[in-house]
């Protein structure tokens, strides 16, 4: 009995010391997984934070690529492109193929210097074949700008050419710092265009041409700037211009013309493309000082006519602070690089002093964006799914029989 009783206890003994080693196992266990798990999150933080480090790095680089052009920096590498050739090198060999607007080079000749360019990246593939298969529909040519390798890929590389500087493959969240340098990118390139004596005509590809727009872009040529409203207060544009909605000078840097003959315009973009680099990475701001193209081109174009450069206008428009009756602008002041402006609906016998700004916004029924109220739908010219932040089923929505892929 005696020696049963040591053994049971000794039994009891072995038992105690092996849950204690097995409570001291999983303990040790869970400790390890927590740290392990820990590690992970702060592998995660440094990476993340090391990602963010260098897309602000690449960022900073781009700001002072085009600010200040002539000095050098050992910031982060541009992205490297399959082609040895430079992006202006590109656009000086590669625009004439597409210029013309039309397919047959010889049916308007008016157009010989004037190439139609829009921009897509991989995540809007659909979007850019349907965009595609409207111009197609109507016989014009065009250019295309990637943002990315994957995109010139399944354009082909003999009409389109990929961007310089940051490659952006997915679809960008609107009014980020990576949607406001896209933004950049494209009044970037459009700047390459001008200088190479390329009229371009800036499309975005979710604006489909519903008819031929021969009519429209034939009369857009005897102007430096042409632009689509992108305020629905815009409705019409009035015989007297002293009627001009302010609305109006709202403009959508997704539609507009743009042409080569003034070096003052040049000088007009090249000023809007410093304005959004300078505000790419700058948060916070009110929808006016805000980034992005559209923002940028809008303060140097309110600045160019000697209005308020703050005024923009969200849907929440403060359009009641600005002049109920609009006033016809003729002589500028500086900083103007024109000396005179004339809107498309002023008289054109008025002698201005030169150079003068010639300039006009498409009517809004026949070239309405997203918000525009159409009055009759069986005249638009144009359409643009805009105003829609979100993927490419909610564009399609939007588009809705406009829609022609599988048509």
């Amino acid at each position: 009995k005696a020696t049963v009783s040591v053994l049971y206890c000794r039994s009891i003994t072995m038992t105690g010391i092996t849950l204690k080693v097995l409570y001291l196992i999983i303990v040790t266990s869970l400790v390890m997984i927590l740290l392990r798990k820990d590690d992970c999150h702060r592998q995660r933080r440094e990476l993340l934070q090391a990602i963010a480090k260098r897309e602000d790095e690449v960022y900073k680089e781009e700001l002072r690529r085009f600010l200040h052009p002539n000095t050098t920096s050992a910031a982060v590498p541009q992205m490297k492109k399959d082609t040895k050739m430079s992006f202006e090198d590109e656009v000086r060999e590669k625009w004439k193929r597409s210029a013309g607007l039309y397919q047959d080079k010889n049916l308007h000749p008016e157009f010989k210097n004037v190439v139609m360019v829009t921009m897509v990246n991989y995540a809007y593939e659909e979007m850019f074949e349907n965009w595609k298969c409207h111009a197609h529909k109507h016989g014009l040519d065009f250019m295309v700008l990637a943002f990315d390798q994957n995109a010139t890929k399944f354009m082909g590389n003999e009409k389109s050419i990929q961007l310089p500087g940051i490659e952006t493959t997915e679809q960008i969240k609107l009014n980020s710092n990576r949607f406001n340098i896209m933004g950049c990118q494209k009044v970037d390139a459009l700047i390459a265009f001008l200088e190479v004596g390329a009229d371009v005509i800036i499309i975005d590809a979710d604006c489909v041409f519903k008819e031929d727009p021969f009519p429209f872009f034939k009369d857009a040529l005897q102007y430096d700037f042409v632009y689509q409203s992108n305020h629905p207060e815009c409705q019409e544009l009035p015989s007297d211009p002293k009627k001009m909605d302010p609305a109006c000078f709202l403009l959508n840097s997704g539609f507009y013309y743009a042409s080569s003959r003034n070096q003052e315009l040049l000088n007009f973009f090249k000023k809007a493309m410093k304005s959004c680099y300078a505000h790419a990475n700058s948060p916070n701001l009110s929808p006016s000082d805000g980034a992005g193209d559209q923002r940028a081109i809008q303060r140097a174009f309110n600045e160019e006519l000697n209005m308020n450069p703050h005024f923009y206008g969200a849907w929440d428009s403060k359009l009641k602070t600005l002049p109920a009756v609009w006033k016809p602008i003729y002589n500028l002041e500086p900083p103007s690089f024109f000396k005179s402006a004339r809107f498309c609906q002023q008289p054109s016998d008025v002698q201005l002093p030169s150079p003068t700004f010639e300039y006009c916004v498409l009517n809004p029924q026949l070239f309405p964006a997203g918000k525009h109220k159409v009055k009759k739908h069986d005249e638009i010219v144009a359409f643009h799914a805009n105003h829609l932040p979100g993927g490419i089923e909610r564009k399609k929505k939007q588009l809705a029989k406009k829609w022609c892929l599988g048509r």
